[in-house]
């Protein structure tokens, strides 16, 4: 036997769970003001969220704190001297470089001197999208940063 009005019953209310769950996926309402990016703060966020008088690193560890959190392998050769083994470290170490206004700085510590109140967005760019964008000297991603100079200038 095949199972009969059983096996039909059974595959029927699997059909119906499916569907609902399908259903209530594509359903689900977007919060209100429209969801949060996880990889770009634009410049109404900046100003809802900081200080005039902060600086684009205090703004992004407020904002989006895993941004600036180190990334690559951990483990017996993390932050350890890789030269003396023979291993090449990666660019920039393990943090994501910095571009202001497609500009790319060695110096993340450019951060800490662009105003909040001069910035346009800020995006991050994750290793494959840096690598595109900059080359391959960015594979631990990098933080774009456009200020509104740069976009009166276009």
């Amino acid at each position: 036997m095949n199972g009969g009005p059983r096996h039909f019953a059974a595959a029927t209310v699997l059909a119906v769970v499916v569907a609902s769950l399908m259903s209530a996926c594509a359903t689900t309402p977007r919060p209100a003001g429209g969801a949060r990016s996880l990889d770009v703060i634009a410049q109404e966020e900046l100003a809802s969220a900081v200080a005039g008088s902060a600086s684009l690193f205090e703004a992004i560890q407020q904002l989006r704190p895993a941004w600036l959190r180190t990334r690559g392998p951990i483990g017996v050769m993390h932050g350890a001297d890789t030269a003396s083994v023979g291993i090449a470290a990666p660019p920039f170490g393990l943090l994501p470089a910095v571009a202001v206004n497609q500009m790319v700085s060695e110096n993340r510590d450019i951060l800490h001197s662009v105003p909040v109140g001069t910035v346009k967005t800020v995006r991050f760019l994750t290793g494959r999208e840096a690598t595109t964008r900059y080359g391959p000297d960015y594979v631990n991603g990098l933080i774009d940063v456009t200020t509104q100079t740069a976009v009166q200038a276009r």
